[in-house]
């Protein structure tokens, strides 16, 4: 018996719609990898961001702009967000003071900036993804 006609002519069909999908399957899924990761690593800049204002926020015997930058590139040296280097990130601390005075007293607000360098984790450059993440922060100064 042979085999109808239409069946010779569907033979690679699957193999075809294979090569079709199989790029779009691998970008999509990539991009996801992509995306997850940069709000990973974003998560970490904020906690950082926050932990060192928070630091900064405490008024003591150093000045809070100085307490939150160096407890911050301390915080992107331990979630590893700058690598062995401090060079690439940059966290400002400015104290916003209602009177034009800066004192550290209650009342005034530590703003914290923080900006790291971002590199893909799949090695693809993915559309929408920035090549620098940043976060900022507002504390309130409040007593120690």
């Amino acid at each position: 018996m042979t085999r109808p006609f239409r069946a010779k002519r569907r033979r690679g069909a699957a193999a075809v719609e294979f090569a079709v999908t199989f790029p779009i399957l691998l970008l999509l899924t990539f991009g996801i990898i992509e995306y997850g990761w940069m709000f990973h690593e974003y998560n970490q800049l904020h906690t950082a961001l926050r932990d060192a204002a928070r630091a900064g926020a405490k008024i003591g015997a150093t000045s809070a702009e100085t307490t939150a930058e160096t407890r911050f590139q301390a915080n992107t040296f331990y979630y590893g967000l700058c690598g062995s280097s401090f060079s690439p990130c940059v966290g400002t601390a400015t104290v916003n003071a209602t009177d034009g005075v800066v004192n550290d007293l209650p009342g005034q607000s530590l703003h914290m900036l923080g900006r790291i360098p971002y590199t893909p984790v799949t090695g693809f450059s993915v559309p929408g993804v920035p090549p620098t993440l940043s976060a900022e922060i507002v504390f309130g100064l409040e007593p120690s």
